[in-house]
């Protein structure tokens, strides 16, 4: 998306550039969250679920934008048994882990994680490089989160397998949050993972999967709302 959106001198009664454009970046999250109130609703929650069987512990993420270790810390809690394989259920956003437009540049830096279907600790870590401490984005989403499952429940089992599988089950859940909670979060801090996978996952409710579907539903919305001159 471009727009016109050039700087106003105050005390020269000018614009600079009003006739360029631009790429307004984070702006276009407001588009995101708009699309999302529609296709989701205001009382929308977003969640997980689990369940556990003869030690094997069941996750499906239902294409939950937003996991955090203390979510995983409390699921393993209610956990009575020792885990000795997991199965994850991921598949539900398909995405595009770097759609088109996205820069080489971009490539490690804590803003720009690939987009997956788990966001894990907003997908970035903490790493000493230099001998300074920076954040960096992880290069495998899954295997993070997956690693990360894995240190938590070794407390009780060292060795722990680990499979994909679509499931067929009523858990109980985890990680939930609200609409309202996610659009602060993206929009507050500018979480570029989060808006990804809030454009994806209201595409998912609305029956529609991948990045250009929801692309396609969301210019509708938009459209929909009288907001027919834009590009995203």
């Amino acid at each position: 998306m471009k727009m016109l959106q050039g700087i106003y001198i105050p005390s020269k009664n000018i614009y600079i550039n009003a006739g360029k454009y631009f790429i307004p970046a984070s702006n276009t999250k407001i588009l995101t969250s708009l699309f999302a109130i529609d296709s989701l609703g205001e009382d929308y929650r977003f969640k997980s679920i689990f369940t556990v069987r003869e030690k094997t512990l069941y996750i499906k993420t239902l294409g939950n934008p937003l996991i955090m270790e203390e979510d995983i810390i409390g699921m393993v809690k209610k956990i009575e048994v020792t885990v000795d394989t997991i199965v994850l259920d991921i598949r539900y956003l398909y995405l595009t882990t770097r759609p088109q437009g996205w820069c080489v540049d971009d490539i490690g830096m804590p803003y720009a994680p690939p987009v997956s279907e788990i966001n894990y600790n907003f997908n970035r870590v903490e790493k000493l490089i230099h001998g300074k401490r920076v954040m960096v984005s992880v290069n495998d989403p899954v295997n993070y989160f997956i690693n990360s499952l894995k240190d938590i429940l070794r407390r009780k089992n060292n060795r722990i397998r680990v499979r994909f599988s679509r499931t067929n089950f009523d858990g109980e859940t985890f990680a939930k949050r609200s609409l309202g909670e996610i659009l602060k979060i993206m929009n507050k801090n500018s979480e570029n993972i989060i808006a990804e996978m809030l454009l994806l996952h209201s595409g998912m409710v609305k029956g529609k999967t991948g990045l250009k579907a929801s692309l396609d539903l969301m210019r509708k919305s938009l459209i929909s709302r009288g907001l027919r001159s834009f590009r995203l």
